[in-house]
């Protein structure tokens, strides 16, 4: 007979709970009797709807020395962790109580033990968690500077942009039943092709330097003890003016997280493993700024062959301009392999729409762009290179909802007789 209770190290956490999502005990032993062996291995503080674990092993002895195993899976139970019912000293954490009871099987022959006749067994306890209560420890994760690409900007490949104001937005939630805290170690962006230093984060929107600045995320809670959890939501907004004006083609960042960094908590902590913590970056973006040039390049799919009946005489593009933005754009005519065919417009303008001493606009401005004497044949692909200006270089002019570019292609065909 065998009761004891087992201590389980888990750095400085005190565990009162584990609901076992996938798990088995494992029980390998050895009986050199003469008789077939018993064993019941129960762990009355292992429950499935409310009922104890209890098992009833048969041992074979052995004959040529080899081990029986036996497997009993674990999935659904909640192992409670307080130790002994009505323990001396009372309940405890990280504790499991077993109980084992080894008997030989009762024949009604006489059998003779010696002393070199013995039963060794192990016992291996192996889960996967779905959750955990109580002081779930303290620990520190260290997130090392990871860069990430973007082509979000790729599209603007000259020029200048002054943002009157950009918010980098941080967003946290936390599912975990524990306070924690982060600390950034590096936050940049950077265009790789500007051959200049990345810039980083500076100052968020309590003035704080952002890197080396301890952020709090609060716990999250459960209802009455059980789910649904209750998230916490933590907003870092990071002034980031500088960091998008550069068009970036990648970004970094490396932080710290902090597990409990002030201890225990007079709550009791809970971590379920399919709902931890997430974030996520956005960007906000006042439409209020100046461009000096900003030259912005797509190309876009168009067969523009003619047939046999009819051929393109006249092509007319009509822009009609609601925003106080000039530009000056190229038109450029490719064939399917990228080769340019012909340039249709070289640095032509597109007159900014009509504005105010505030910089709003007043009326659209229309700009009717004519083609002809031009063969389309093989033409696959067009290229636009557009770079556009504000109204005013030193005030920063603001886009509304109600600003649009109305944008109408017509032609004028000739038909084609005899073929």
């Amino acid at each position: 007979e065998t009761l004891k209770e087992v201590s389980v190290i888990i750095g400085d956490a005190q565990l009162r709970e584990i609901k076992i999502k996938k798990g088995e005990v494992k029980m390998i032993v050895l009986s050199t009797l003469p008789d077939t062996g018993r064993i019941y291995y129960n762990i009355p503080s292992l429950t499935k709807n409310g009922v104890p674990f209890v098992s009833e092993n048969v041992i074979p002895p052995t004959q040529f020395g080899e081990w029986t195993t036996i497997t009993h899976n674990f999935d659904g139970y909640i192992l409670d962790m307080t130790g002994k019912e009505d323990r001396e000293g009372g309940d405890t954490t990280n504790t499991i109580y077993t109980e084992m009871f080894a008997f030989i099987d009762s024949t009604g022959e006489l059998v003779t033990l010696n002393e070199m006749d013995s039963f060794c067994s192990y016992v291996e306890l192996t889960f996967v968690p779905e959750y955990a209560k109580g002081y779930i420890g303290s620990d520190t994760f260290i997130v090392d500077p990871k860069t990430t690409t973007t082509d979000a900007l790729n599209k603007i490949i000259s020029g200048s942009l002054d943002l009157n104001e950009v918010s980098l937005n941080l967003n946290i939630e936390n599912s975990i039943g524990a306070d924690a805290a982060i600390i950034f170690t590096e936050l940049n962006t950077d265009n790789t092709n500007d051959n200049l230093p990345a810039v980083s984060a500076t100052t968020d929107q309590n003035g704080n330097i952002v890197i080396g600045t301890n952020y709090n995320i609060n716990r999250a809670s459960l209802d009455n003890g059980e789910l649904p959890i209750t998230p916490t939501n933590t907003s870092i907004s990071l002034n980031a003016a500088d960091m998008i004006e550069i068009f970036p083609n990648q970004a970094t960042i490396g932080c710290n997280i902090y597990l409990n960094p002030s201890g225990p908590h007079t709550t009791e902590d809970f971590i379920y493993t399919d709902y931890t913590i997430n974030a996520s970056i956005d960007a906000t973006v006042p439409l209020s700024f100046i461009a000096n040039n900003l030259t912005i390049s797509g190309t876009i799919s168009a067969d523009l062959s003619s047939d046999e009946e009819i051929e393109i005489d006249e092509l007319y593009i009509t822009l009609i301009n609601g925003f106080p933005l000039s530009a000056k754009i190229d038109i450029i005519l490719m064939d399917e392999y990228y080769n340019v065919i012909d340039t249709l417009f070289n640095n032509t303008n597109i007159e900014s729409a009509n504005t105010d001493e505030f910089n709003k606009v007043t009326s659209p401005k229309q700009t009717v762009l004519t083609i002809n004497n031009t063969n389309f044949d093989n033409v696959k692909n067009v290229k636009v290179i557009s770079s556009f200006t504000t109204s005013s270089l030193t005030e920063h002019v603001n886009i509304y909802s109600y600003y649009s570019m109305d944008v109408s292609l017509s032609a004028r065909f000739k038909q084609i007789i005899g073929k």
